[in-house]
């Protein structure tokens, strides 16, 4: 892996950018019938991934990143089919950008978006599932030095979505829209 950071001289913009070739090894693999598995396969992963968290004004920050990645099976002596394919719950880039609002010094406002991209519906890369994009918003507000209340707003635009697949029978759907009421304490 290799990549550089930068951060000007206020401290206000920060960025990072790596690029990346990474060999996973002692992987449990299985026979296509999953009657016989074992500690011995590896998967490689290359790509790059970028990241930027900057305050525009006194009262605006935004936070991006991006992330697109091959990741494939390079070694499967149980399943020799399995070899050169992605395996399934990876997707092959992701992307976000979230701006959060200062309203004041104890209330903050936040909207993003996060966009997932395709992934492979089963082992055997038959098919794709289509990527997705979701968009949320946050609210936090300091009660006083101690506590502080937040409330996170998920997937606003009800966005229905297939998250995941293991293979053609087993899918896995995506979140529904969600509201979670937090409170922090510092003690």
């Amino acid at each position: 892996e290799a990549g550089i950071k930068f951060s000007s001289p206020d401290g206000d913009t920060q960025f990072t950018a790596a690029v990346f070739d990474i060999r996973q090894q002692n992987v449990v693999v299985n026979t296509a019938d999953f009657m016989q598995y074992t500690q011995t396969g590896e998967v490689s992963s290359e790509g790059i991934e970028l990241a930027l968290n900057t305050r525009l004004t006194d009262s605006l920050s935004v936070q991006a990143s991006y992330n697109q990645q091959d990741v494939e099976v390079s070694k499967n002596p149980l399943d020799a089919g399995l070899v050169g394919k992605t395996p399934v719950w990876v997707a092959d880039k992701q992307a976000s950008v979230w701006a959060t609002y200062y309203l004041n010094h104890s209330l903050d406002i936040s909207l993003g978006a996060r966009h997932v991209g395709d992934s492979q519906l089963d082992a055997q890369n038959s098919d794709t599932i289509p990527g997705y994009t979701l968009v949320d918003m946050a609210a936090s507000y300091e009660i006083n030095d101690d506590y502080r209340l937040g409330l996170t707003l998920s997937n606003l635009t009800d966005k229905r979505y297939v998250a995941a697949c293991y293979n053609a029978n087993n899918c896995w759907m995506g979140a529904e829209p969600s509201a979670e009421l937090s409170l922090h304490m510092d003690f």
